[in-house]
């Protein structure tokens, strides 16, 4: 890092500096630098400068880097760290004394005003030719950089050359040919060197040599005959690459503008990583059978590539992840019976597709494969698919036909999730496994048939669908959350093969009407048809112990419930809001119209029964034992309350019950907190319990009317009394 900074009295004109000396640098190692108001940068000291971030160029001149001009580096600097003058704007100059050893191409990024190198004399590392700055380092010679304003199209570059410094011709715009010596050697020359020479039509090799030579401008490894680079600006439309061509190089071709299409020779196996990434003009591609390898993001971004045919044959090809990712005038795609798609996000976002057949012999379609193609319209995969990875086909939101083929096994977390205009689709028996969320959203999705292979039905797998009827097959043990969320689902039938309904399965299921479990399931958990709206009956098994938090909360219309006498528990606002709920039956015990509680329940959760006006009469049963607040809060229609012996606590258990006329308290209430809202200074309302008892003092110490246990009228009288117990 930069040491903080000691000003010295430098001049007037003085604008920056400050010490730039490495902090793991020898002890005697101490670099400073001071900037003028004209420009002038010097480096003076000892040792190397700081290491310096690409992405965030931490100099500490960088608020007045576009003062720099000319830079001097004085005698008894060793290194100028990579990136340390990147994007000068203004930089036209750099002198380079003779005791530093380390300057890299990178050094001087972006800097479109430089025009020239000096080096001072006894430099043994460092000199100038024509202009651009050249290393030497026990016999082996680099060209390093080329100054990015250096006038002229043409340049030679030196003879006795065996290396090209990566980035030496970075942003060299105006450079139109280049010619490169014979004795460059293996690994030389790089495509990197030239792709951010926007105007480069020509790199000629002045003579064949051992490791490269040229033809028509485009450079070829003489080793092993690849292709290694094609000039950005080269103006042919159509290219034949050379007979005999094996490969091409990673990103040979990239930014190329003007091709437009490119002949493959018949010995040609591999297209390597990036080879035509950017051709934005390229739009007609044939694969020839002998290709065995596409490298991935091959064709990245080909904007205007229409025309994509993979020749027939028997040779496996491997399709590398992203080969055609962003290929938007692609229309139309058949994925070849010898393909395997090797990786992910192979035709993302390639937005102009509309239809994509996959022969019968691919095996696997990888994670994101298709996704976001916001076209495509017709899929047709076959049953030698197995596999269908996460996201394969997510938001392709125009999606209407979809054909499965018997042999697909899984389909994976959101494979088809927000393809908004799919309107069916029926899973093979073949498919063991639909992940996640994969059919979340597809908003038009009416039908759907389930696959007799499958056990689970996934979380949020038809969440947000417009699936209205489904038959749950008896192989399906496990109904997870989120299952059929939001749906307009009107019926359905659980079959006793089902032991997990998960939470939220049914949640936000307003059209939902008609609910059969045969399952023998133990528990409901949290929210499982909260917010069914238009279910009015429900009878839940007998081994049902557990109803969780909010179960059924706001079924606006539910009536009737049936349950087990042995439930145990009822969770917070498991009920709350079901406005219309009048008959809460115990199975096999209880006839219609009663409001009865299981005799085995334990646990009654806060607000379990809030909102429901239709309770005129309950009793707690003697279990209770966890007794939460204002579990019947706001029941307006309740008259008449009894606490079963045994029940030991109320904690403003009926909050808002303002039309209560008696609650029977037994022996064994022993604390009552919070507000029953029952009116402290009545004089008519009656507490109903044992003399002498907890219950007989709580009354006495707040001055409310208490009575022993007597025979009450069943006829509720109309005047509203009230008993409020602080």
């Amino acid at each position: 890092t930069y040491k903080n900074v000691t000003m010295e009295v430098l001049g007037a004109d003085v604008v920056s500096a400050g010490a730039i000396y490495y902090s793991s640098s020898s002890t005697g190692s101490r670099v400073k630098y001071y900037l003028t108001e004209s420009g002038d940068f010097k480096i003076y000291g000892k040792g190397s400068s700081a290491p310096v971030s690409y992405e965030k160029q931490d100099v500490p001149w960088k608020n007045h880097i576009s003062l720099v001009k000319n830079v001097v580096i004085e005698e008894g600097i060793e290194t100028i760290s990579a990136y340390c003058f990147k994007s000068s704007p203004n930089l036209e100059s750099i002198s380079i004394p003779s005791t530093l050893s380390g300057f890299g191409a990178n050094t001087t990024y972006d800097c479109p005003s430089l025009k020239t190198f000096t080096v001072a004399e006894g430099n043994g590392f460092y000199f100038v030719w024509d202009g651009v700055l050249y290393a030497q380092n026990g016999g082996i010679y680099g060209c390093i950089r080329y100054p990015e304003a250096k006038e002229g199209t043409y340049y030679r570059v030196r003879d006795g050359i065996s290396q090209i410094a990566d980035g030496c011709f970075y942003n060299c715009d105006d450079l139109v040919t280049v010619d490169l010596p014979k004795r460059l050697g293996t690994g030389g020359v790089k495509v990197a060197n030239f792709t951010t020479c926007d105007s480069i039509e020509a790199i000629n090799i002045v003579e064949d040599g051992l490791d490269f030579y040229s033809r028509d401008g485009v450079v070829y490894n003489a080793r092993t005959k690849e292709l290694v680079i094609y000039p950005n600006n080269k103006k042919d439309e159509v290219f034949n690459i050379l007979a005999g061509t094996p490969a091409i190089f990673a990103s040979a071709f990239t930014g190329a503008k003007n091709l437009k299409q490119v002949v493959f020779p018949s010995s040609l196996t591999k297209i390597g990583a990036v080879a035509f990434g950017n051709c934005l003009a390229l739009e007609t591609v044939t694969i020839p059978a002998t290709v065995t390898e596409i490298g991935s993001s091959a064709f990245l971004g080909c904007k205007s590539l229409k025309n994509l045919t993979f020749e027939d044959g028997t040779n496996a090809l491997k399709i590398g992840g992203s080969a055609f990712i962003y290929c938007d005038g692609l229309e139309e795609v058949t994925i070849p019976k010898r393909a395997t798609l090797a990786g992910e996000m192979t035709f993302e976002k390639s937005l102009g597709l509309k239809k994509v057949i996959i022969e019968d012999g691919v095996t696997a379609i990888p994670k994101r494969t298709f996704y976001e193609c916001a076209n495509l319209e017709t899929v047709i995969i076959p049953g030698s698919v197995e596999t269908i990875g996460m996201q394969a086909f997510f938001k392709c939101q125009k999606l209407k036909n979809l054909t499965l083929g018997n042999g697909i096994k899984t389909i994976g977390n959101a494979a088809f999730a927000w393809c908004a205009e799919l309107p069916q689709v029926t899973i093979p028996d073949s498919v063991t496994t639909v992940e996640n969320e994969a059919f979340f959203n597809c908003t038009a999705l009416e039908n759907f048939t389930l696959s007799s292979g499958m056990s689970t039905i996934s979380n949020s797998m038809f969440e947000g669908t417009s699936v209205k009827n489904v038959v749950i097959p008896a192989n399906i043990t496990n109904i997870s959350y989120f299952a059929f969320k939001g749906t307009p689902i009107e019926t359905i039938t659980i079959p006793q093969t089902v032991t997990y309904l998960g939470g939220s399965a049914f949640e936000n299921c307003a059209n939902l009407e008609s609910v059969n479990i045969e399952a023998s399931l133990g528990r409901i958990y949290s929210k499982t048809f909260k917010n069914c709206s238009a279910l009015t009956d429900i009878v839940l098994p007998d081994i049902v112990t557990i109803i969780d938090s909010e179960a059924f909360y706001g079924c606006t219309n539910l009536t009737k419930l049936s349950v087990s006498d042995g439930m145990t528990t009822i969770g917070a606002s498991a009920f709350e809001g079901c406005t219309n709920l009048a008959e809460f039956k115990i199975i096999g015990k209880t006839i219609g119209g009663d409001f009865v509680l299981p005799t085995e329940l334990t646990s009654l959760g806060e607000k379990a029964f809030a909102g429901i006006n239709p309770i005129k009469k309950i009793t707690i049963p003697a279990k209770v034992t966890i007794f939460d607040a204002s579990a019947f809060a706001d029941c307006g229609g309740i008259r008449e309350v009894t606490l079963e012996n045994g029940v030991s606590t109320i904690k403003n258990t009926f909050a808002g019950c303002e039309n209560i006329l008696y609650i029977y308290m037994p022996e064994s209430l022993s604390s009552i907190t919070g507000d029953v809202n029952l009116v402290p200074d009545s004089t008519d309302t009656t507490i109903v319990g044992k003399e002498y008892s907890y219950v007989y003092y709580h009354a006495n110490r707040k001055g409310l009317k208490f009575s022993k246990p007597m025979k009450i009228s069943s006829v509720i009288p109309e005047k509203t009394q009230f008993l409020k117990l602080l």
